[in-house]
């Protein structure tokens, strides 16, 4: 859900964006620039970048939920969202998410702290089961992960596989436990751990996500919303090669805005045109 080019250019602008991705394709729906706090608080800058004036600094976590409020106001409602780390790690994404109903599979970091599920009601506060990283679970669990090709070879791209397990977790970090004690929940609700391993025997993790999708869902199912992240990068990639998404060298805010919204276009464009080439109705 963000972008930022990493070219070697005076100028950089990062975004958050939101994609629609399904098994033919994927194509971005939003933008939204991020104003650092200090641009937001220049009313210099303002002025001459053209930065709306109700517009305020807010994080990208926040302009990230701004958006999902916005594209549902068009009738879009995504049946789960899935993000990076940067998202994944904020308690108040994850329960900003949960809050408007949207099911949520997003990345962590090894450390994550959690707590293994056994079938015993946790409390928020509970102190007698102590907290362990997402990476010492995962090594625990290992010997259940199952391979996964969840890309298929193709002419430009070898394909893709891996080793994944599904774990079921409370998470136990502090700001975590706070929340749910101050909504006047005593219990930790049980999510899932799905990992990732590039090789069975590999020491360590690769990927590791956090889901509140129900407990009893299909690996395979969680495997094609987590590895459908893939896609947005291969949009990205493609966006910045080929459509001249990176060579965006402005410093307005409308500018910005009009320049994603025509690479956008022309990404859906050419997306439609690798799925109906000849341009033929489809029943």
């Amino acid at each position: 859900m963000q972008h930022c080019g990493e070219r070697e250019q005076h100028l950089c602008q990062v975004a958050v964006s939101v994609h629609a991705v399904s098994e033919t394709g994927s194509t971005p729906l939003h933008w939204r620039l991020f104003i650092p706090q200090v641009w937001a608080d220049d009313p210099e800058r303002r002025t001459k970048t053209g930065i709306p004036p109700s517009l305020t600094h807010r994080t990208k976590q926040q302009i990230a939920l701004e958006l999902l409020d916005e594209v549902a106001e068009w009738g879009l409602r995504p049946p789960v969202v899935v993000a990076d780390s940067d998202y994944g790690t904020n308690v108040a994404f994850r329960n900003g998410l949960t809050e408007r109903g949207i099911r949520w599979l997003v990345a962590v970091n090894g450390d994550t702290t959690v707590l293994p599920v056994t079938g015993v009601p946790v409390t928020a506060w509970a102190k007698r089961r102590p907290a362990i990283g997402a990476s010492e679970l995962a090594r625990v669990n290992q010997g259940r992960a199952r391979r996964f090709v969840y890309r298929a070879k193709t002419p430009d791209h070898p394909a893709r596989c891996g080793w994944f397990a599904a774990i079921p977790v409370h998470i136990a970090g502090i700001i975590e436990r706070g929340h749910i004690a101050s909504t006047g929940q005593r219990l930790l609700p049980e999510r899932t751990l799905l990992v990732r391993w590039r090789r069975k025997h590999d020491a360590e993790p690769f990927r590791a996500w956090i889901t509140d999708l129900p407990s009893d869902s299909p690996l395979a199912a969680l495997v094609r919303h987590a590895t459908g992240r893939w896609c947005v990068e291969t949009d990205y990639r493609e966006m910045e090669q080929a459509l001249g998404l990176g060579d965006y060298e402005g410093r307005t805010y409308a500018g910005f805005h009009h320049h994603v919204a025509l690479v956008s276009a022309a990404h859906l464009f050419c997306l439609e045109q690798r799925l109906n080439p000849k341009g033929t109705d489809t029943v």
